[in-house]
């Protein structure tokens, strides 16, 4: 009836798996969009390949993405910003409700914590006061960007997240896109592979006092035909020595996938030179379609 709704199982018949299209009729006349759905073996593995960069936010969708594999959940709610607003008060209350979602809905958490400072911690010039708040953001964000005045303030930061999250989390992220992005260490601003460097070091060993066996991930986050020099530059700077897996994003626009394999022989060649190989994470890569 009018101004009420209605749900019912419909019972598709599908005795086959593969990608289905579902149109409906109401009255004889079809509506003017469609559900698209698969049909695929329920993934049964406690580990996985594949993850997901930002949990998905309702718990069926979560229990959807277990049961096909997507296993891992990338946790950005420990920016520096989030969980210490001010100097020595720090709060997890967000963090835990991210985490355990995730955890309890069958995940492991790569926890990443995103950007080099928070607001106090920065030397950048003073966030803006007035203005939209977009300015606001904006300006907060850029501060954000900037290494912490005191590198001590940024271990500390780092053993808390780690000694908070210890037996929840074991694997850790030094910061995302670093150089190539605006808001880490953006190379428009003057940082360079060693700046990154100095952190990457700096957070394996306020990471591993915290916890002997927590693993960190660490990498510009660009790939070899975007950010080239800045991983040769990290890897002379040591990064290698400073993580257990080599951080990469890839976003292969409509190109076919078999371009990558010349940039992972030069990845491997790179790390060859520099200590010896780390396995490889993809922690961001997307292909767009439109399935119709």
């Amino acid at each position: 009836a009018g101004g009420r709704s209605m749900e019912k199982t419909v019972d598709l018949g599908l005795g086959k798996k593969g990608f289905f299209k579902v149109r409906a009729l109401v009255d004889g006349q079809e509506l003017p969009f469609s559900l698209r759905l698969a049909v695929i073996s329920k993934y049964s593995g406690k580990d996985s390949v594949f993850g997901i960069n930002h949990a998905y936010g309702w718990p069926a969708l979560a229990e959807a993405g277990v049961n096909a594999g997507i296993v891992w959940a990338r946790d950005w709610s420990m920016a520096w910003q989030n969980v210490e607003p001010q100097k020595g008060q720090f709060s997890f209350v967000e963090t835990d409700y991210q985490v355990d979602r995730a955890r309890q809905g069958g995940q492991p958490v790569l926890g990443l914590l995103p950007f080099p400072s928070s607001d106090w911690s920065s030397p950048a010039p003073p966030a803006i006061t007035g203005g939209s708040k977009e300015k606001r953001d904006k300006a907060a964000r850029e501060r954000q960007a900037y290494p912490p005045a005191d590198i001590e303030d940024f271990r500390n930061y780092v053993r808390k997240c780690v000694e908070h999250c210890r037996g929840r989390i074991q694997w850790w992220q030094v910061l995302n896109e670093p150089l190539y992005t605006h808001y880490s260490l953006p190379r428009d601003k003057g940082f360079t592979p060693a700046d990154y460097v100095k952190l990457a070091r700096a957070f394996h060993e306020a990471a591993r006092a915290a916890d002997k066996d927590c693993r960190i991930l660490a990498g510009p986050g660009g790939w070899t035909t975007t950010s080239g020099a800045d991983l040769e530059g990290m890897f002379e700077a040591g990064l290698l020595k400073y993580c257990d897996a080599l951080d990469l994003h890839v976003y292969p626009g409509n190109q076919a996938p078999e371009y990558l394999e010349a940039d992972l022989e030069a990845v491997n060649r790179m790390m060859d030179r520099f200590g010896g190989r780390k396995p490889i994470w993809l922690t961001e890569h997307g292909y767009y379609a439109e399935d119709d």
